[in-house]
C-alpha cells in the first residue's frame, strides 16, 4: 500500500457496505456511500453544494487502481472527490479528505446476516481517499458474483468489428480447464444450451482452513481486478463500452494467470482448495467471455480450438 499515508489515519477503521446480487458494482456502492457521507458532512458543518453538483463531481472520481499504483497486492479504489470539493469550501484537499474520512467510517451496527464488503479507509498523499478491499470482501464478492453470473447479463449490444482470436482462444482454454476439473473430480460442471456452470461444490472456498484468502499470486490479483472491472461495465456502464477491448483485456490477464498459476498436478494433490478456487476464477472468466462474445459482439463462442 502507499507508504505516504497521513499520520492521522487511525488503525482498524473500516467502511462496511451491504451487497446483493442486484448490485455487485463495487464502484457504484462506494459512490453511493461517499455521497451519503458528504451529505452528512455538509449538514453538520453548514456547508452547501447542491446534491446534483456533488453527484456530477463524483461520477468519475473513483478509480480501481492497477497493481502498479500501490506498493502491495491490495485491491484499492481511489477517490479524488476532495480536490474539487476543496475549491468550493476553500479548504486544503488533505484536510478535507481527513475530515470526510471520519464520515466514511462505519459507526452504525451492521447486520452480519447480510453480505457486506469491508474496506479499510486511508487518506494518502495530498488528499486522495483510498478504499482498500479486504480479503474477506473479495471472498464475499466472489461468492455473490458466482451466483449472479448464472442469471444472465441482459440484452444484446451493438455489434463491433475486430479480431476475436485471442478472446476465442481464452474462452476455449477456460472450457478445457473446466472439463478437466470435472474429469479430475475437483468440480462437477453442468453444460446445457451452451451454458457452463459449477454445480459442485455448491459453495467454493476462497480461504484455507486458517481463514487466509487463497488467491494471493500477483496474476490472480490482476485477474480479480479485471473481473471487478468487467462486472462494473456490465452492471453500471457510465459510458459507451468497447466490448472488444474489454474482452481482450480480460483474455490477456487470464492467459497471464494461466501461465503462472497451476491447477492440476502438485497443486491439486497438496492444496485442492486452491485448485478449486482457481477453477472458480476460470469459470467466471469463461462466463463473462461467453456473454460478451455472444450477446455484445454477436459471435458464437468456441469451446475448442
Amino acid at each position: 500500500m502507499d507508504t505516504n499515508v497521513s499520520k492521522n489515519t487511525p488503525c482498524h477503521k473500516f467502511s462496511k457496505l451491504y451487497i446483493n446480487r442486484e448490485n455487485l458494482a463495487v464502484k457504484k456502492l462506494l459512490r453511493q456511500h461517499i455521497l451519503e457521507s458528504i451529505k452528512r458532512y455538509q449538514s453538520l458543518n453548514q456547508l452547501n453544494v447542491e446534491f446534483e453538483t456533488v453527484k456530477a463531481l463524483i461520477a468519475h472520481k473513483i478509480t480501481l487502481c492497477d497493481l502498479s499504483k500501490v506498493s502491495s497486492l491490495d485491491i484499492v479504489y481511489r477517490c479524488a472527490i476532495a480536490f474539487p470539493l476543496a475549491n468550493y469550501w476553500h479548504l486544503s484537499p488533505l484536510i478535507l479528505a481527513q475530515n470526510l474520512k471520519e464520515f466514511l467510517l462505519t459507526r452504525d451496527v451492521i447486520s452480519e446476516t447480510r453480505p457486506i464488503l469491508i474496506f479499510e479507509v486511508k487518506v494518502v498523499s495530498a488528499g486522495w481517499i483510498d478504499f482498500c478491499m479486504s480479503d474477506r470482501a473479495l471472498a464475499v464478492w466472489l461468492d455473490e458474483v458466482i451466483q449472479w453470473a448464472s442469471q444472465g447479463l441482459g440484452s444484446r449490444g451493438a455489434e463491433e468489428q475486430g479480431s476475436f482470436f485471442e478472446i476465442q482462444y481464452a474462452h476455449a482454454r477456460c472450457c478445457s480447464l473446466l472439463r478437466l476439473g470435472h474429469q479430475e473430480k475437483l468440480i462437477k460442471i453442468k453444460y446445457e444450451y451452451s451454458e457452463w456452470a459449477i454445480v459442485e461444490p455448491i459453495t467454493l472456498s476462497w480461504v484455507n482452513t486458517q481463514g487466509v484468502f487463497l488467491l494471493v499470486d500477483p496474476t490472480e490479483r490482476c485477474l480479480l481486478i479485471q473481473l471487478l472491472t468487467v462486472v462494473e461495465q456490465l452492471i453500471d456502464p457510465s459510458k459507451k463500452v468497447n466490448w472488444t477491448r474489454l474482452a481482450h483485456n480480460l483474455s490477456t490477464v487470464f492467459l497471464d494467470f494461466w501461465a503462472e498459476c497451476r491447477i492440476y498436478g502438485e497443486v491439486k494433490q497438496k492444496t485442492p482448495d486452491l485448485a478449486q478456487a482457481r477453477l472458480g476464477l476460470v469459470a467466471l472468466v469463461q462466463h463473462f467471455l461467453y456473454r460478451i462474445l455472444r450477446y455484445k459482439l454477436s459471435v458464437i463462442p468456441l469451446t475448442e480450438i
